[in-house]
């Protein structure tokens, strides 16, 4: 009786570390996002839901700040 309470178990804890989802590594780098002045049509790079800095750009120059910060890796994409 023990051998087949093992066997059980055994069974269903290898069907269940099999059976779990694929998953990728996590990122350890913040995410990069931008957010919108609420008044007018500018915006401020956000790393890590945190604002870079106290400046706000028009809709190319916050792209372009955030992809540079992709680059040199301080932050991952949206």
């Amino acid at each position: 009786m023990k051998k087949l309470f093992m066997l059980l178990a055994l069974s269903a804890f290898a069907v269940g570390c099999a059976s779990g989802p694929n998953r990728g590594p996590a990122s350890s780098d913040p995410a990069c996002s931008l957010e919108k002045h609420p008044s007018q049509p500018h915006y401020r790079v956000l790393v890590g839901e945190k604002p870079y800095n106290s400046y706000w750009y028009k809709h190319q120059d916050a792209m372009s700040l955030m992809n540079k910060f992709v680059q040199k890796g301080k932050c991952s994409g949206q």
